[in-house]
């Protein structure tokens, strides 16, 4: 019996639009899902930010303790400045305690395409992110915060007065503590390429001098430019690459052990 190839053609083009209009909808799909997720972050920074604004005034006080006892009278030279103050602080601990809900939000937007094993990970995942910048924001606070304040304030007071802006302050307070709360996200995220077979830590290991000197580039970047604080950055950046190289050894020789088991 004779094939019509009018029907063949008919039949492949039938077959072409039917895959488009299934792709087309995937990827709208994609993009319904990462709209919903985006307006459940969205409320949660701003529910966050609202029960944070409730409580200000504890927030700005204890926003001004890394600074020297003689130098907590801080100004402001512009009518609006105190209210943006208020704003930041209150949006900034609204960012703190959301924090599992976004990072929640974003690891279930990537986990489909992860396998099954992978996805058993999310709430340690979660977890072990809230965590650890938490650790980072409260390391920046306790330590590198009083440190950094009292080297660059008593070096500048034997030239001048000075006379810090409540403005200037949370600028550079808040922005070190970000910082340092992103960086301290790198064990984690150096553990979960390595899960994933990306990186390992033979390849960690060989490029560490390259690594050490990123570290530093990434310390003069994300902190102001000064040298003593630019050290405070890089340090525990290096010492957070050795706990990820140390963190995917583990990983491996579990997965090795599992392999071999198999």
């Amino acid at each position: 019996m004779r094939k019509d190839p009018e029907n063949g053609q008919r039949k492949k083009k039938n077959r072409s639009k039917k895959i488009g209009f299934e792709d087309t909808l995937s990827i709208t799909g994609h993009l319904e899902e990462l709209r919903w997720r985006l307006i459940i972050i969205a409320v949660a920074l701003g529910t966050g930010f609202f029960i944070c604004y409730i409580f200000k005034d504890p927030l700005l006080h204890l926003i001004q303790k890394p600074l020297p006892a003689e130098y907590h009278e801080l100004t402001f030279i512009e009518p609006a400045e105190a209210l943006f103050v208020s704003l930041k602080v209150s949006f900034f601990a609204g960012i703190i305690i959301s924090l599992p809900v976004v990072i929640y939000q974003v690891w279930s937007f990537i986990s489909p395409g992860l396998v099954k094993k992978e996805r058993r990970y999310t709430l340690p995942f979660v977890i072990v992110a809230t965590i650890f910048f938490l650790v980072g924001v409260a390391f920046a606070y306790f330590v590198i915060l009083p440190l950094g304040l009292k080297f660059l304030l008593t070096f500048g007071a034997r030239y001048w007065k000075p006379n810090i802006t409540v403005g200037n302050y949370l600028s550079f307070s808040l922005k070190l503590m970000f910082a340092f709360g992103a960086v301290f996200e790198l064990p984690l995220v150096i553990t979960f390429l390595s899960m994933l077979g990306i990186v390992t830590p033979k390849q960690l290991s060989k490029n560490r001098k390259y690594v050490f000197l990123l570290c530093f580039i990434i310390g003069a970047i994300l902190t102001p430019p000064d040298i003593f604080t630019q050290i405070l950055m890089a340090i525990p950046l290096v010492v957070l690459f050795e706990i990820s190289i140390v963190a995917a050894k583990i990983f491996e020789k579990r997965k090795k052990k599992k392999e071999a088991e198999i």
